[in-house]
This record gives C-alpha cells, sequence and structure tokens, in this order.
C-alpha cells in the first residue's frame, strides 16, 4: 500500500480532480489509513473496507491498480480485465501471464516504483480512448482464456497424457 499511497500522491500533486479507492480489509488497516493521513490525502484516497459487491465498485473505476508484491493468479486483475479496466500491476507472479509486455492489455510496472505507477495513472487519466481500447483487448483476452470448454479441453489433454 506504500507504493500505492505514494503514486496517489504524486498524481494527487499534479491534479485533485481525481479520486483513489483502497477496498478490502485486513491488518494492515490502521498503517494504511495512518499513511494516508500523514500525506494528507483523506480527501482522495476512501477506504471502503470489504464489499461483497465488489464488482459494482470496480465496474464504477476507470483505472484498476493492483502495487502488491507477490501474486499467483490474480482475481483482482482477471476481474478487472473482464470489467474492460485497463490494469496498472507489478511484475510480480502471474502478472505478466495476464497483462504481458506489450501495453495492450495494461501495463506491468517495477515492483515497488510509486513513480512508473504515478506515471501510467496520469497518462491513462488523460487518455479514455486509450482506456477503452484496452479494456476491450483486456476482456476479449479473459473471455478467451477463461473459456470453460477451453479449460475441459486442455485438462483432457492432461489426463490423457498422463495415461499413455
Amino acid at each position: 500500500f506504500t507504493t500505492f499511497v505514494n503514486a496517489a500522491k504524486i498524481v494527487v500533486n499534479k491534479t485533485k480532480l481525481v479520486k483513489f479507492v483502497i477496498m478490502g480489509d485486513g491488518p494492515l488497516k490502521d498503517d494504511v489509513k495512518k499513511l494516508i493521513s500523514t500525506n494528507n490525502l483523506e480527501n482522495n484516497i476512501l477506504m471502503i473496507g470489504e464489499k461483497t459487491d465488489a464488482i459494482n465498485y470496480v465496474n464504477a473505476c476507470d483505472i484498476s491498480v493492483l502495487c502488491s508484491f507477490g501474486e499467483g493468479f490474480s482475481n483482482t486483475i482477471l476481474e478487472s480485465m473482464f470489467l474492460k479496466k485497463p490494469v496498472i500491476a507489478t511484475n510480480v507472479g502471474g502478472n505478466v501471464d495476464l497483462i504481458g509486455n506489450t501495453n495492450k492489455f495494461g501495463y506491468l510496472v517495477s515492483n515497488g516504483s510509486h513513480t512508473e505507477v504515478a506515471n501510467k495513472i496520469l497518462f491513462l487519466k488523460d487518455k479514455p480512448e486509450i482506456r477503452i481500447e484496452i479494456g476491450k483487448s483486456a476482456k476479449k483476452k479473459i473471455t478467451v482464456l477463461c473459456d470453460l470448454k477451453s479449460y475441459i479441453r486442455k485438462y483432457e489433454e492432461i489426463f490423457i497424457k498422463t495415461l499413455k
């Protein structure tokens, strides 16, 4: 969250007309609130806690950002891409498998680089046509990747290979 808050501070210093949303809950909640307060970002970063209807909140956003230090196969990225949201994520774990390195489906940034995150947010903020194009491409990719028939076919191939 330090990377995210520091990126938000850079963005807010360039334009006050932005809002950031942190969804979820956990043991770092108080530390994150303190970091937001220390950086005078209470009017720009909203901590909304755990939500059962998270999809509605993601859908209301223009950009999805994930600044984790480790990931497997991120549900957050999958859901954001399915909802046609451009994703900015740290280049860790399986994020590259979902987003790739082409910038066609979103952007990967160096782990811990709040400057890179801020620069990508500022770039996308003023380019709705690029956000829309990335969103459409991302949804197509996820729709193909998560196709049930394709999953079943791949499992069948694995089983057939193990039986030989």
